[in-house]
Formats: C-alpha cells, structure tokens, sequence
C-alpha cells in the first residue's frame, strides 16, 4: 500500500516501511503468525488516513530480496527529498536469539529440508540470512530523517533495542545536525528477551494508539484535539500502556530531541476550548465528587481580570495568594464565564 496525500489532501507528513511475515518456507522452525498481514494492512490504513505515506514491503511475506530492496528505495528516498519529516518503520514477524544475537526471520529463511537437521544448522542460517535491528536503524538513520521510530514485533527482542541506540549514536557522532533542527530516535520492542511475542500484542496497541491516542480518559494536553502533532516520546509512553499485557512486557529507549512530527489522531480541526476539570470544579466552589455550585463574592478580583482583558493590552497577568484563597476559584469563574457552553450551563443553575 502507498499513498501520496493525507485524509485532507495534504503532501505526506512522513513515511513509513512496513514489514509483516506471517508464512515461512520452514514452518517446523517458524510456524505460522495467523492475520499478521492483515493486521499490518491495517495499520498502513490508519497511517495513511493520518497523512503518513506507507509501503507494506511485498504486500506481505516478503523475501530478503524484496525487503533489502525495499529499505535501499525507502532511505535512499529520505536522503533525495531532505525532508524534516518523520520516518518510521514498523516490524512484525518471527524472532530468534542466536548466541545472545536477535534476529527477525523474512519469509524465505528456510531450514535444511532433511527432518533430522540440526538446530545449530537452523541458527547458522537464520545468523546469516536473518535481519538484525542494527540494519533497521542504520537505513533509517542514513536517511536522513530528523524524528524515527522504530517498532519490532518480535519474540525475544529486547535486545534490539540496547543495540539499536548503540548504532544510532555512532551514526549520530559521525554527522550534524543543520541549524534549526533537532534528531531523535525512539525504539520499541514488544517483549523482553526470555518472553514471546503471540498474536502481535504490539501491533494491536500500535493500532489502537494510531486510532485514538493513550489509553486513558485523563486529559493529556499532547493528545488535545487542539494539536495536530504529537512528538516521539508521547507516542512512545501511549504505546507502552496499551502494550502492556500478561506474560509480557514492551521495552523502549530514546534518543535526542523530540519534536511535535507525528499526525495526532484525537486533532479535531476547529474543535471548542476543552477545560481543564480542576478549574471547572473549582468555579463552581465543589470539591471531586461534589455536586452543587457553591462559589460566591470576588467582585473586586474578577472585575480586575475582566478589565485587563478587555482592554487587549500585551503582556502578562499575575494572580497571587496565600494557599487555599482562592486562586483556582477565581481564575476557574474566568475561563468557564468565558467559554459558551459552560457560561451557559452556570447562568442555567442561578451563577
């Protein structure tokens, strides 16, 4: 799948490369991974719908082949455009450790076809023909790209994170960084080293994440339907809790700057002022879980604020008070007043 334009006809906000094995040639090693290709599909959708161009490598099950090429075509893309634009590449499939070593199986790594071969004959070729996390992050990082992440789906990879961030820093002292920008590098892995990865429990987050942000109903202000952009690390923290699950637990690091690139589903364009709770409590003069509207006087305050707003001069307005005066109170009464919804609900109960 790929894709030129955004779900409002914008130029991409970034890319992806997408990698899903769901069948093997040597299914008594790498049994079959049932819907990992349709669930990838997916997911390109949501990328797609967000704006962020998409390449599922192969269709599906690709061979080393295709996903070799694949990757070249995808860095070598980055480093034409130029773009400070987000990169990301996403991971799901078989893995192995072989001599404490991960490895992501491709759909062509095949075992000795005799029954009676050897698992070290097996661990030999998946060494020598599997993919490593470092040749994910070398091509990522050599595109060029400022904000990266990557996302492995895989048994038993932990690992990859610890040496994907060694590759990044050493591609990262060897090049600088243009006026105006900054990098960072984000990695998660779906499980720790001694636990399996059944039924893409990363991706199912991922999925999710893409879908509706954190899994939470607490107001986080990365994921306000004001912002159109989250950065890496607020994607990265999302993942994480809706990653979490029994017998397993996600493993991600950072690296540099994180910067608001990546498209934030929860963005409503246009969408009405959202209060914070605290201070809509606290205009009503109600503690949590108290119903009523107790909040009276402050004339003298209130008709300060109100003044200095309405006259639209520059600068800044300081409210301050001993703990418990008030503060919250005073300011909360300003932004619900000031919002028609919550004016009207106030002038509706007498306030």
């Amino acid at each position: 799948m790929t894709g030129t334009a955004g779900r409002d006809g914008r130029e991409p906000v970034g890319t992806a490369l997408c990698v899903a094995c769901e069948e093997y040639a040597d299914e008594r090693s790498f049994p079959r991974l049932t819907g990992t290709v349709a669930q990838m599909e997916g997911i390109a959708g949501l990328l797609e719908g967000l704006g962020i161009t998409t390449r599922v490598v192969g269709g599906g099950n690709p061979s080393r082949a295709a996903f070799d090429g694949a990757l070249t075509a995808w860095s070598e893309g980055w480093r034409e455009t130029g773009a400070a634009k987000p990169a990301i590449i996403v991971w799901s499939g078989h893995g192995v450790l072989i001599d404490d070593e991960p490895r992501l199986a491709l759909c062509d790594l095949d075992a000795d076809a005799s029954v009676d071969v050897e698992q070290v004959t097996r661990d030999a070729r998946a060494l020598g023909r599997g993919v490593s996390a470092e040749t994910l992050v070398d091509e990522a990082v050599a595109s060029g790209a400022d904000q990266i992440l990557v996302i492995i789906d895989a048994c038993h990879a932990e690992d990859a994170v610890g040496r994907a961030l060694e590759k990044t820093l050493r591609r990262w002292a060897a090049a600088s960084t243009p006026p105006g920008r900054a990098t960072w590098f984000g990695i998660m892995a779906s499980c720790r080293r001694n636990e399996t990865s059944d039924g893409g429990p990363l991706l199912t987050a991922l999925t999710e994440v893409l879908r509706s942000g954190p899994a939470t109903t607490e107001y986080r202000s990365a994921w306000s339907a004001h912002n159109a952009l989250v950065n890496g690390p607020d994607l990265l923290a999302a993942l994480g809790e809706r990653g979490r699950g029994e017998g397993r637990t996600p493993v991600h690091a950072a690296l540099g700057t994180g910067r608001p690139v990546f498209p934030n589903p929860c963005h409503v364009p246009g969408a009405p002022a959202r209060l914070v709770e605290q201070l809509v409590l606290a205009a009503r003069g109600a503690g949590h879980q108290e119903e009523g509207r107790f909040f009276t006087g402050r004339k003298e305050v209130l008709g300060r604020i109100v003044a200095w707003l309405e006259a639209g001069g520059a600068g800044l307005f300081l409210v301050t008070g001993a703990a418990g005066c008030g503060k919250s109170a005073v300011l909360g009464r300003i932004a619900t007043l000031s919002d028609p919804v919550r004016r009207e609900e106030t002038e509706a109960h007498g306030g």
